[in-house]
């Protein structure tokens, strides 16, 4: 019972630094401090007025802006190696519908030597979007469009477990 004890004891103690030797490796950065999100709702880069409403028939686009830490970077959504960005939309809106798949700013290319693969990734500013059509019978209103990202984060030393983001943004429909 003793020597279970004492090999528990110094298991636990080993631990401890092992945990501060990895926070130690992320520059002290908890995983929330090295990618930060933003969601809005914003019309086509193609319409006549940057507005926070749609009527309906109109094309909206809900759009996540992800600020990276420097010298870190965000695996993309088509990354074939790493964990791909994922967006799941949750509980859309009576009448509001998906449009096409998801788009990202322009992709850089990298390669992981150790794992001798390719990956595609983006560093400091990174913007995301999901095209939604608002349909001819949507209600009018304010809704909440509910978001879940997964994402994962690498800098030269470690790369951190997948994270999710929840996120929000507001949906007018006049």
């Amino acid at each position: 019972m003793r020597l279970c004890l004492f090999l528990l004891l110094a298991l636990l103690a080993l631990a401890l630094p092992a945990r501060a030797q990895f926070e130690g490796s992320i520059g002290g950065d908890l995983p929330e401090a090295v990618v930060a999100w933003t969601a809005s709702v914003r019309p086509p880069a193609t319409a006549g007025a940057d507005t926070g409403s749609f009527q309906r028939g109109d094309l909206a686009f809900v759009t996540f802006t992800a600020e990276v830490a420097p010298g870190w970077r965000l695996y993309s959504l088509d990354s074939p190696g790493g964990r791909p960005l994922q967006i799941a939309l949750d509980g859309l809106p009576s009448g509001v519908r998906l449009e096409g798949q998801p788009s990202e700013d322009d992709p850089r290319d990298g390669f992981d030597e150790t794992l001798r693969e390719s990956y595609r990734y983006h560093a400091g500013r990174v913007r995301v979007w999901q095209a939604l059509r608002i349909g001819p019978q949507t209600p009018r209103g304010t809704y909440d469009v509910s978001a879940r990202l997964r994402y994962a984060a690498c800098n030269d030393a470690v790369c951190l477990p997948p994270r999710e983001a929840p996120l929000r943004a507001t949906l007018v429909v006049d």
